[in-house]
């Protein structure tokens, strides 16, 4: 399939269209009683996390070659930061989607009250400080707090979706799940990333014994190996006894990494098993996706394990943002179970 480069105008325009052509007096006459959800972002901008989830949410969208309408409208825009090629403005005005100065304006439409359906908090992209341990210390609990307070005030918990993990910090992720369950807030997180396309289509079948799985990606530090430990956890949870619980985790970077892969802290079998799964998915290699030769060397490794003895491991091969691949070994299975999650010829 050949890759057609979108501009930034060339979305807004696209996504206008489709909305117009789709829209019927009927649909039109029951918008009142769609659900409306405010949207609280870092930045939009092509291929941003708010350019993918938005593009999504504010008209239809092609699913399996399909306008699929989304259900819902978005009513407010928060962003924190206008960078080079910034959407924002431009689609809030050409959507008519009120762009507030502040986050709780945003969900009480400019009044007193919280006004909307729901929240999609997107922490993700932006210019924000690293800390010690290289994490982007993106604003999602200061922006889950300024939702809470509007939230508290009004008396009327709504869902928010939260993009990715939590936190960078424990504490503060403990804290917005904790005032999630105070105040009866059904609060989501995650990504698209597990619901990817599995080259080959395996199933994990249902009540086995896992004894060691490997997920591996081609990105940075926690921003892609929070992708890598969902595909893991996506599958294996299927396992016998379910999600169990995690006893220990451990991250190893540089002389470690390398001395951990020499005494065989991972199976390398397993390692190989999922980047052959890669290497025969049968899609056309993007020239950002670099495939390294055997043997296959992790920049850096974070080592799970389970309370029911299941050993995890998470890694860095090579470089590139598409790279998702799975292998674990079965008890009483000779060969590995192993996949490739494709994420489409754009890699969205």
């Amino acid at each position: 399939m050949q890759t057609i480069p979108l501009s930034r105008r060339k979305w807004i325009g696209v996504t206008a269209a489709a909305a117009a052509a789709y829209a019927s007096p009927a649909a039109c006459a029951a918008d009142s009683a769609r659900p409306k959800v405010a949207a609280v972002f870092t930045e939009m901008r092509l291929r941003s996390h708010a350019f993918h989830i938005l593009t999504s949410l504010m008209g239809p969208y092609l699913f399996r070659g399909k306008w699929t309408e989304p259900g819902v409208d978005v009513v407010s825009f928060y962003a924190d930061q206008f960078p080079n090629g910034d959407m924002t403005r431009e689609a809030s005005e050409r959507f008519k989607v009120p762009l507030y100065k502040t986050i709780d304006e945003a969900l009480c439409l400019g009044g007193k009250t919280l006004a909307v359906d729901a929240v999609v908090l997107i922490g993700e992209h932006g210019r924000y400080p690293k800390n010690e341990l290289g994490q982007t210390m993106y604003p999602r609990k200061q922006f889950f707090d300024q939702i809470v307070a509007v939230v508290e005030r009004s008396g009327r918990p709504v869902p928010v979706f939260n993009d990715k993990h939590l936190s960078y910090r424990w504490d503060w992720a403990k804290a917005m799940y904790d005032d999630a369950q105070r105040l009866k807030i059904p609060f989501m997180a995650g990504s698209s990333v597990p619901l990817a396309e599995r080259r080959p289509p395996i199933e994990f079948p249902a009540g086995e014994v896992v004894e060691e799985a490997v997920s591996i990606h081609g990105g940075g530090i926690e921003s892609y190996d929070f992708h890598a430990l969902e595909v893991m956890q996506s599958l294996i949870e299927a396992r016998r006894g379910g999600e169990t619980g995690i006893k220990h985790v451990q991250l190893l970077s540089g002389e470690a990494c390398q001395n951990a892969m020499k005494e065989g802290r991972w199976s390398s079998e397993l390692v190989t098993a999922a980047m052959n799964a890669e290497r025969q998915a049968g899609y056309k290699r993007r020239p950002t996706l670099r495939f390294p030769e055997e043997p296959f060397v992790p920049r850096h490794v974070v080592l799970v394990t389970y309370k029911d003895g299941t050993r995890g491991t998470a890694m860095t091969v090579g470089s590139g943002g598409d790279r998702w691949n799975f292998a674990c070994k079965l008890k009483g299975q000779k060969e590995p179970l192993a996949t490739a999650f494709y994420s489409g010829p754009w890699g969205n």
